[in-house]
């Protein structure tokens, strides 16, 4: 058996007015006794950004930033950024998160080559509305109940003719290709998903198409 000891609390909200809410759902990657901790930040109002900080030893804050590293800059993630999955795959570093538009959550990718500048790759889940998810998987047959209970089961577009998406997040990537493709997990409820790709451009709209034909196999 695995012995646990707890450490108490690493970091706590500040004043700062991007943090001022809450922090939490850190991303944690280590390089030798460094440890590069980026975790979701919340201002009063729900909205989220990613902040980061250094720890060594692993447990002492030795560097904060004073404010986020990654926060809002397109319409899909105008509410959040929120709880990163982080990940070092070769060279390059793979920072999964949610995105939030008070609307749709769903998942998203950021890729560094230092952990200090990050291009954001958009969303990299399907963009689908409940009702296409539902007519590709039930095209093939009758697929389990459970994927049409309340919680997936939403209006397509809002009252303004915005497009309401799946909700589809929770992104894992594994921590290293395996015969040499990406392999990811992520969640539509109430289970968790696979997909395996060659590169990101992989994930197209014609992808998502012939995933959910095969969903439920």
């Amino acid at each position: 058996m695995i012995a646990v000891k707890r450490e108490g609390i690493i970091l706590e909200k500040t004043d700062l007015a991007f943090e001022n809410d809450g922090v939490m759902n850190p991303a944690v990657i280590a390089e030798g006794e460094t440890v590069h901790l980026f975790y979701r930040a919340v201002r009063e109002g729900n909205h989220s950004t990613i902040g980061y900080c250094r720890l060594e030893g692993p447990l002492q804050v030795v560097h904060r930033d004073k404010e986020p590293l990654l926060y809002p800059q397109f319409d899909y993630e105008s509410q959040g950024v929120e709880d990163p999955r982080i990940v070092k795959i070769e060279d390059a570093y793979y920072l999964s998160y949610t995105a939030y538009d008070s609307i749709s959550a769903v998942g998203a990718l950021a890729v560094s080559g230092d952990l200090k500048h990050f291009t954001k790759k958009g969303i990299i889940t399907s963009q689908f509305t409940y009702s296409q998810f539902e007519e590709l998987i039930c095209s093939k047959g009758h697929p389990a109940d459970k994927y049409f209970r309340s919680y997936n089961n939403r209006e397509s577009y809002t009252s303004s003719g915005k497009k309401v998406y799946l909700t589809d997040k929770n992104i894992v990537f594994f921590p290293r290709k395996i015969n040499g493709k990406f392999y990811f997990l992520h969640r539509i409820k109430p289970d968790i998903q696979l997909v395996c790709i060659e590169s990101m451009e992989d994930l197209t709209y014609d992808f998502w198409i012939n995933y959910f034909l095969d969903f439920t196999q």
